[in-house]
């Protein structure tokens, strides 16, 4: 989950999601469709954006247990107002490996569980 994380949404690598998430990835998000495609339709014009100089996304802990995983994760920026902002926020997944019998390649299949924003705060500089 973290080189998933990591390359996917800290790396913005959009490309890089069929190497982590099966065709049948399972998105619990309103605004995400199902399914590998719907994921890298969604996240390919987001990755696309320009992004503040000072942006920083960061991996602050990852939890599991049997085939969930949390990630908590910290997103700071400076606004276009020229206020400094920092986003604190969790993903869950429900994991299960899949491994193709003809080429034996292993791959998540992932179920998002949920998604969420948990403190919006803005630090005076």
């Amino acid at each position: 989950m973290k080189d998933f994380y990591t390359t996917v949404f800290i790396g913005r690598n959009v490309d890089a999601a069929p190497r982590f998430l099966a065709t049948r990835y399972i998105q619990r998000s309103a605004n995400v469709p199902t399914g590998l495609q719907g994921f890298m339709d969604t996240f390919r014009p987001r990755f696309a954006r320009k992004l503040p100089p000072d942006y920083k996304r960061e991996i602050l802990r990852i939890v599991g247990k049997n085939d969930v995983v949390v990630i908590f994760n910290k997103q700071s920026r400076t606004s276009p107002e020229g206020k400094h902002e920092i986003l604190l926020q969790f993903d869950m997944f429900a994991l299960r490996m899949a491994c193709s019998s003809s080429t034996g390649t292993r791959t998540l299949s992932a179920r998002s569980l949920l998604s969420y924003q948990s403190l919006r705060g803005i630090a005076r500089p």
